[in-house]
């Protein structure tokens, strides 16, 4: 997951992480009394349509402190990630740290995520701010 957000930073392109999206089928598992009566038309309008939108308004925020701190994207390179291991129950979401390197300068973009049945689901990007400072 980590190289296809970096990826999708790089390349600007949010498709290639759309497949980490949570869905209604996960919503069930983190949510089962919340979910119970609702199809999965209205778990995705009700409870998940936000959390992508604002998945999206912040991967649009990086897109812009990139152009706004004139990085070269030749030289904007994925680097690393580190997963953060607790030990909540497994429905309880993760924090990744995704880092790039620019130029010299090492960006880390915290994302919270969660593993379940082997699949892996991006739930929020932490932090858009002073990336690039």
């Amino acid at each position: 997951m980590a190289e296809s957000f970096a990826k999708a930073v790089i390349d600007i392109n949010p498709a290639l992480i759309n497949e980490f999206a949570p869905n209604a089928g996960l919503a069930r598992v983190l949510s089962p009394a919340a979910t119970a009566s609702k199809t999965d038309e209205e778990i995705e309008k009700d409870m998940l349509s936000d959390l992508k939108n604002r998945f999206e308004l912040n991967l649009d925020r990086i897109q812009k402190a990139i152009e706004e701190n004139n990085v070269d994207r030749a030289t904007f390179k994925y680097e690393s990630y580190k997963y953060y291991e607790t030990e909540e129950p497994k429905t309880v979401p993760r924090i990744l740290e995704v880092s790039f390197l620019n130029g010299n300068n090492e960006v880390h973009i915290p994302l919270t995520v969660l593993k379940h049945d082997d699949k892996w689901f991006v739930f929020e990007i932490l932090n858009t701010t002073n990336l690039f400072k």
